[in-house]
């Protein structure tokens, strides 16, 4: 599915009511009955708590289904497409700044589109935050980060028991490539640093985290680009370089395969839903 010809990069959906803490933006959005909407990519990290209906999230890899109190976390950067059931779908937003995701440092799942937890102490805990949201008081903003914090942290635990029992190496590769994916990098680069045979690491690597060394390298560098875009007035030839591309052309490719629209469109539709945003 292309977008090139699309009016924005995801669909502005009715938002219902907005929250601001000190640390996070929480918003809660209505989706139509039989929506769909195209393959777009978010420009944030976002966790997000399914209130009611149902949908259906179509990945380059897989398709999740997001249930009434399920929880996911949405990195940013990675392209789908979404189908909402024939009652539609209540979901609640909740904006996850890059700079809180690092401070749990190897625990974030950097190397996991998507988390999907329904049922058990997820379920709970989105029920606890729901009723803080829609009963807030003076102390809210204090009382919405602390189920922010819990639901993230147990996103992490859930990935850290995914990965668990990988190899050694493999955590270090990982890691190795989230530090240096802006740098020249490549899997024999990457299998050399961590003392393994190129072709057991591309085996293994593929195995535990479900696509290619050159996949995790370039959504990185479109993560990154993605943040620079919506943050910083730099010129696109300038963000290709930083994140990592040999120029704007390969970057732009890059770009539009990952995203499904042109880094200039993405930029240009973020500035309208910003200025949307404002309005109301």
């Amino acid at each position: 599915m292309q977008l090139a010809d699309a009016k924005y990069v995801y669909p502005i959906q009715p938002v219902v009511r907005t929250i601001s803490t000190n640390r996070f933006h929480l918003s809660e959005r209505m989706y139509p009955p039989n929506a769909m909407s195209p393959l777009h990519a978010h420009v944030k990290h976002y966790l997000i708590v399914t209130l009611d209906g149902q949908y259906a999230s179509t990945f380059e890899d897989r398709t999740e289904e997001f249930k009434p109190w399920s929880v996911s976390y949405h990195r940013a950067g990675i392209s789908h497409t979404s189908r909402y059931s024939s009652k539609g779908a209540k979901v609640l937003y909740v904006e996850l700044p890059a700079d809180q995701i690092k401070n749990f440092a190897r625990e974030a799942p950097y190397s996991l589109s998507t988390v999907n937890l329904q049922g058990g102490l997820a379920k709970w805990t989105a029920r606890q935050l729901y009723n803080e949201f829609d009963n807030p008081d003076d102390l809210s903003p204090v009382v919405l980060d602390s189920f922010i914090l819990q639901l993230f942290a147990q996103v992490c635990r859930h990935r850290r028991q995914i990965t668990q029992g990988q190899p050694a190496w493999l955590t270090k590769a990982d890691e190795l490539i989230r530090d240096r994916f802006m740098q020249p990098l490549s899997l024999a680069k990457v299998a050399k640093a961590v003392n393994v045979h190129p072709v057991h690491m591309a085996r293994e690597f593929r195995r535990h985290y479900s696509c290619t060394v050159g996949d995790q390298i370039r959504r990185l560098r479109i993560e990154y680009a993605c943040e620079q875009l919506s943050k910083t007035t730099q010129p696109l030839s300038n963000i290709a370089l930083a994140a990592g591309f040999s120029d704007q052309s390969h970057f732009t490719v890059a770009f539009k395969q990952q995203v499904g629209t042109a880094p200039s469109r993405y930029r240009r539709a973020l500035q309208v839903d910003v200025a949307s945003s404002t309005k109301s």
